[in-house]
């Protein structure tokens, strides 16, 4: 009680103090609720439908290096008021719970060694840079079920078959080139990691090269020009249904 209490009155001094909280202790509804609150999914359905208040339950992995935080109990209906607790076992079997002021820096030191500001997903933890790749990530996610994602513990995945890949029979080699022109921003806040623009990148120009295995198909393409992005993808398009259009001619014929 007192942990969804201390989150949804919070008090900037001694928050560790029951005291600070006390005038608010009638304030939720634990009619049908036993103490010590059992970390049980219908426990926590009755209270977010007696207070219309949501919360999502993490715990924390003893056995890893960073005592990594993983999802333990996600609502199905977020609500406005919503609140994450952090579940805790000490050795004699009491169950204790704490509010989670932050997810994103708790789990932080598990996700990057990056200082910036990150977007965390309440249900499976992955982190985004920006608040609208979390919202279109979430929006996949939350049809799924909740999950620890776990990584493997080698860094890095080489593909080492190379005899067994097969020969595209044709590639593109592309550039582009751009102008750039001084842009205004606002003044960044100090206090927080920023990354300062300063230019605008506009393409003007690319040229791109298709080579066929077998022989020349053309000499490169270069436009210099207004909307070079533009005429870029329709001509790379064009390329692309002509290219089609000649390889299943050849195969054909070669059956």
């Amino acid at each position: 009680m007192w942990a969804i209490l201390s989150a949804l009155y919070p008090t900037e001094k001694d928050a560790l103090r029951v005291t600070k909280y006390k005038p608010y202790e009638n304030e939720l509804k634990f009619e049908g609720i036993e103490f010590p609150v059992k970390m049980e999914d219908g426990v926590f359905k009755r209270f977010e439908k007696l207070n219309n208040v949501s919360v999502d339950i993490y715990a924390y992995d003893k056995s890893s290096e960073n005592k990594d935080i993983y999802p333990l109990r996600i609502t199905g209906n977020k609500l406005d008021k919503h609140v994450n607790l952090l579940y805790m076992k000490n050795e004699e079997g009491n169950n204790h719970y704490c509010w989670i002021k932050d997810l994103s820096r708790l789990i932080s030191s598990q996700l990057s060694n990056s200082n910036g500001r990150r977007y965390t997903c309440e249900r499976c933890l992955l982190s985004y840079h920006s608040d609208k790749d979390l919202q279109i990530h979430e929006m996949d996610c939350k049809k799924n079920k909740t999950v620890k994602i776990i990584m493997p513990e080698k860094k890095s995945i080489k593909f080492k078959n190379y005899h067994k890949s097969l020969r595209t029979p044709f590639v593109m080699y592309a550039d582009f080139e751009c102008s750039t022109t001084k842009i205004d921003t606002s003044q960044p806040d100090e206090n927080r990691p920023y990354m300062q623009k300063y230019q605008k990148h506009e393409p003007m120009s690319f040229a791109f090269y298709i080579k066929y295995k077998h022989d020349d198909y053309k000499p490169p393409i270069i436009y210099r020009g207004p909307n070079a992005t533009k005429v870029f993808y329709d001509t790379v398009k064009s390329e692309a249904l002509k290219i089609k259009k000649k390889f299943m001619i050849r195969s054909i014929q070669s059956k």
